[in-house]
């Protein structure tokens, strides 16, 4: 995609309903938008709750990362903050002030994030080896899965669309920072709501 090649460090992706992508820049601390239409994209936003701050000691900041859409705004994680920041989508299209979610040293190393139709958002986190839940009603986080049950640095996590699967997460073993436990692999976990329908 013209531009795309702008990105210091495309992370994640998502697509909203009127098909515009957004991409997260980890390094930069921004989101991209390429809409539909188009002939190039654009710096969507830039925001310092976006930018990483160094603790993961990779030479670069990891901050903005994964990403999901719920009820007119979009949801980014921090994966060294340890935070998920939320954007209000203005109804011109353009980004609303930026806000923290939820931060928490349990999220620590965020990655992949996801939402079921209550609105509770589950994450992984890449740099503690778990599968974390944090339920709106009542602001708590959960740990559901640790390196214990196979988790070996989770990176992304979805939803089942199909059949059967509504009510089941997906989520990978990106697998590559020491120590290296349980190896690449798709896990999955039922957690008996369904997730977000997508777009």
């Amino acid at each position: 995609l013209a531009r795309s090649e702008e990105l210091l460090l495309p992370n994640s992706i998502a697509i909203d309903q009127v098909g515009d992508v957004y991409v997260t820049d980890s390094v930069a601390g921004s989101v991209w938008r390429f809409a539909r239409g188009r002939e190039a994209g654009e710096l969507w936003i830039q925001d310092v709750l976006l930018e990483g701050n160094g603790a993961l000691a990779f030479g670069v900041p990891i901050g903005a990362n994964g990403i999901a859409f719920l009820h007119g705004s979009m949801y980014v994680s921090n994966t060294e903050v340890g935070s998920v920041v939320r954007i209000p989508v203005l109804p011109n299209g353009e980004p609303g002030q930026a806000e923290t979610f939820v931060e928490d040293p349990d999220l620590f190393g965020v990655d992949g994030i996801t939402f079921d139709v209550r609105r509770n958002l589950y994450a992984v986190s890449v740099a503690q080896s778990t599968l974390l839940k944090f339920d709106l009603r009542d602001k708590t986080l959960t740990v559901l899965a640790t390196d214990s049950d196979g988790l070996d640095n989770p990176a992304s996590v979805t939803f089942g669309t199909g059949r059967g699967t509504r009510k089941q997460l997906f989520f990978t073993n990106f697998s590559l920072l020491p120590p290296v436990t349980a190896g690449p692999a798709i896990l999955t976990k039922r957690v008996g709501v369904p997730g977000v329908p997508l777009p």
